[in-house]
């Protein structure tokens, strides 16, 4: 099955109707902190409320960024300016800013040993924003104790990334547009033992032939 589903609405109508808790729950969790603060402001209820504060603030900026990358989508104004991408790099990258951002499951990187990682043909900053919506998504699907398990191999001409124990499908139709922006497909799947996204990209010229 492919990533969203076609239809008169825009992917910003599509997305905000989707979303709508993932606004108002980190803005609850900012705002709640924030007055237990201004009414206790020790050392001890620093050390809880500031990580909550700085957790939901980075969720509430990945589902801006999100939004507005659905708003250029739908005005037809992203451009694609593909290049070699080393997806070992892009994947490691996103793994750490998903760290750095809060709390969130750890992220294995499922590759073959001593195999080079594939280099896509792709635009590096949509790699970077299609892999932090996969995350992000995988963090709010992954239960308790799990990890998120991200893989990558080559398939045809194609680089195909899974991430597993994807969550809801927020966002997941930018990534599919996106996706196909850069002339490669999306699927929901069953990979790694639950619920997972997939994508390919085409292979960078120098990778076609391997």
């Amino acid at each position: 099955m492919s990533v969203g589903d076609p239809g008169e609405a825009g992917l910003v109508e599509r997305f905000v109707s989707s979303v709508s808790h993932e606004l108002r729950t980190p803005l609850s969790v900012v705002v709640g902190y924030a007055e237990l603060l201004a009414r206790r402001d020790d050392a001890a209820t620093r050390r809880t409320a500031i990580p909550r504060i700085h957790a939901a603030a980075n969720r509430l900026s990945s589902v801006i960024d999100a939004l507005l990358m659905a708003a250029a989508l739908d005005a037809g104004s992203v451009a694609s300016t593909q290049q070699p991408v080393d997806l070992g790099e892009s994947l490691a990258a996103a793994a750490g800013r998903l760290a750095q951002r809060g709390e969130s499951p750890p992220v294995t990187l499922a590759h073959e040993d001593g195999a080079p990682w594939p280099l896509a043909w792709a635009d590096p900053d949509h790699v970077a924003f299609i892999l932090d919506q996969l995350l992000w998504s995988a963090c709010s699907g992954s239960p308790a104790g799990r990890q998120i398990v991200v893989a990558a191999r080559r398939e045809g001409g194609h680089a195909v990334v899974s991430v597993g124990e994807s969550g809801a499908s927020h966002g997941l139709a930018i990534v599919r547009a996106l996706v196909e922006l850069q002339g490669g497909s999306s699927r929901v799947g069953g990979e790694h033992g639950g619920a997972s996204v997939s994508f390919s990209l085409p292979l960078a010229p120098a990778e076609a032939g391997r």
